[in-house]
This record gives C-alpha cells, structure tokens and sequence, in this order.
C-alpha cells in the first residue's frame, strides 16, 4: 500500500502534491495533531491476527 502510495503521489503534478500536502497540514492543525503522540497508532507490521 505504501509502494502504491508513493509511486501515485509523485506521478502527480507538481501542484497537484502541493495542493494535497497544504490541505493535510490544515486538517493536521485544525486538529491539534502537533499535540498528538501518534506512535501507538503506527505500525508497520502486518497484523497477525487475521
């Protein structure tokens, strides 16, 4: 998912990533997310209880 991710975003125009990065820093703040610690929530690993 994060190889699909990456290679869609920089097929993107240039403008294009920008517009997309400026409105997820704006959602970021408007939720206080510097405030966060988001840590527990990231996980690399593909869950094993499936």
């Amino acid at each position: 998912m994060h190889e699909n991710f990456i290679h869609s975003f920089t097929e993107l125009e240039s403008w294009e990533q920008t517009q997309i990065l400026s409105s997820l820093q704006r959602v970021a703040t408007m939720m206080d997310a510097d405030k966060l610690d988001a840590s527990p929530l990231l996980d690399v690993n593909a869950p094993t209880d499936l």
